[in-house]
């Protein structure tokens, strides 16, 4: 089941009876592949629009629900399900749909086929340590670290897509990277107000629709000419290959 909450740039399309654009893109992957949706954030628009709790209520920065908001999304979900109650010949469906083949994939681009890139087989320049994350990363197990300006790292990779997963915030550097020789590219990452110092599992997509084979990436940490930056840490979580 695919629910949908609300953020504030979902206003402007839901005052005029739109179905925001983010709504509308999840929407075409469950009607291709046959899942079923609860948009938990119009039943709750409707609420407040009846009277029934008031936008403090239900969202009072515009994100996190409260108590009453959270209840509101639940009892929609829950409607859902009353619906679609559980039977005896909708478990027969369901094995039988079990059998059938996996569908086309909407997207050729998919994710499907990804794996990680130890860290053993990245070339190093400069200080840098591998050390536990649990604490800073707790679904990452090792991370890749350095706060020197200049500090550069290197490998090659087969793959049609690649992406970086770093421990990120205020005081994490920015970086410089090529990708197969091309030009260098100088990061500039957005630092939100309730972004703290770090802590923030972030990705970073270098690339998704690279020509089949070995491509080579050099990159350098800078301190970047992002206002929001506050310091030189690079805490690299994960180097994700796509294939």
């Amino acid at each position: 089941m695919i629910v949908y909450t609300y953020c504030q740039d979902m206003y402007d399309a839901m005052s005029h009876n739109v179905v925001p654009a983010t709504i509308q893109e999840f929407e075409q992957l469950a009607e291709h592949y046959g899942i079923s949706s609860v948009w938990m954030g119009l039943h709750a628009w409707n609420e407040v629009k009846k009277g029934r709790m008031t936008w403090d209520e239900w969202l009072p920065d515009g994100l996190h629900p409260t108590h009453r908001g959270s209840l509101s999304y639940g009892q929609s979900v829950i409607s859902f399900l009353e619906r679609d109650r559980i039977t005896e010949q909708t478990l027969e469906r369901v094995d039988k749909e079990k059998e059938k083949p996996l569908l086309t994939p909407l997207n050729p681009c998919h994710w499907e086929n990804v794996q990680l890139l130890p860290f053993e087989d990245v070339q190093l320049e400069g200080p840098w340590t591998i050390r536990r994350s649990t604490a800073v990363m707790p679904r990452v197990d090792r991370i890749l670290s350095t706060s020197a300006i200049g500090a550069k790292l290197s490998f090659s990779f087969v793959g049609k897509g690649l992406a970086l997963a770093f421990d990120f915030g205020k005081k994490s550097a920015e970086f410089s990277y090529r990708l197969d020789g091309a030009d260098a590219i100088i990061t500039c990452r957005e630092r939100p107000d309730w972004c703290g110092d770090g802590g923030w599992f972030q990705i970073y997509w270098i690339a998704d629709e690279l020509m089949e084979g070995t491509h080579h990436i050099e990159l350098e940490v800078v301190h970047g000419n992002c206002p929001e930056c506050k310091g030189t840490n690079f805490h690299l979580g994960l180097i994700g290959i796509l294939k």
